[in-house]
């Protein structure tokens, strides 16, 4: 889905991405909207009448998951020896890549919030970088306490 061009001498070490939890509202989203219809056909009685137009819905609402399933695919985090890259697609043709130098980190924190993200420990890590006033956000990762310490390393090594 990316391309992505390592340096001369740059060894990749991780790709991350968000945990598979951000799936979950989708999944359900598909659900309701493929078993509604369905269940109101049936209930009535009326599926015979309308089962093209239901097979063309159906299909519809699976292309909606497929695409967001791209989506989240195709976002991710580059963790190599010499950089962090977040690759971002707001939609399929629409991306930001925001990238920061190892030696230019100056702190790593995480953050969990809400029960779930504590039960299933995903979060959000947080580089501040020299120079740049907001920091570098990795969002819903998974482990967020072990990718911080994952960059930290990599950072204490670079040094």
């Amino acid at each position: 889905m990316f391309n992505l061009n390592l340096r001369p001498n740059e060894r990749l070490q991780k790709i991350v991405r968000q945990t598979e939890m951000v799936l979950a509202p989708i999944v359900f989203e598909v659900l309701v909207l493929i078993y509604f219809p369905f269940y109101l056909l049936w209930r009535y009685e009326l599926f015979t009448e309308f089962d093209r137009w239901f097979l063309a819905w159906s299909l519809a609402v699976f292309l909606y998951g497929v695409y967001h399933y791209l989506l989240w695919l195709a976002n991710c985090n580059v963790i190599t020896d010499q950089r962090v890259i977040s690759i971002r697609y707001q939609t399929l043709f629409k991306k930001q890549v925001l990238e920061c130098p190892l030696q230019r980190i100056v702190n790593v924190s995480y953050k969990t919030s809400g029960v779930l993200s504590s039960l299933m420990d995903f979060g959000d890590v947080e580089i501040q970088i020299l120079g740049v006033s907001q920091p570098l956000l990795l969002r819903r990762l998974s482990h967020p306490a072990k990718q911080k310490e994952f960059l930290w390393q990599l950072h204490s090594a670079g040094q």
